[in-house]
């Protein structure tokens, strides 16, 4: 498009809009936290995607690294709510 576009993308409760946004930008993609977005708690389970006239392919690889960086939050829970689960009882 010749103008700029912005998409909604809801993530899975497993992932936290904060840290996507940290994992993504060590990838190179930014995105927006939707915690920044809404009132009272409204979309904090979704990051706000922005482009403007970017070619097909640079926004095809910024889907990739972004779909990474979900994939590697993913991998990393158990072990950060086994970390959680022990300091609490600790």
């Amino acid at each position: 498009p010749a103008q700029g576009v912005s998409l909604w993308l809801t993530l899975p409760p497993a992932v936290d809009p904060e840290a996507l946004f940290a994992e993504a930008h060590r990838r190179g993609v930014l995105v927006s936290p939707g915690t920044l977005h809404g009132v009272g708690g409204r979309g904090a389970h979704g990051v706000r995607l922005t482009f403007c006239a970017e070619p097909a392919a640079r926004v095809a690889e910024g889907a990739r690294r972004l779909g990474e960086a979900v994939a590697a939050l993913l991998e990393q829970r158990p072990a950060r709510v086994e970390q959680e689960q022990t300091a609490a009882l600790g």
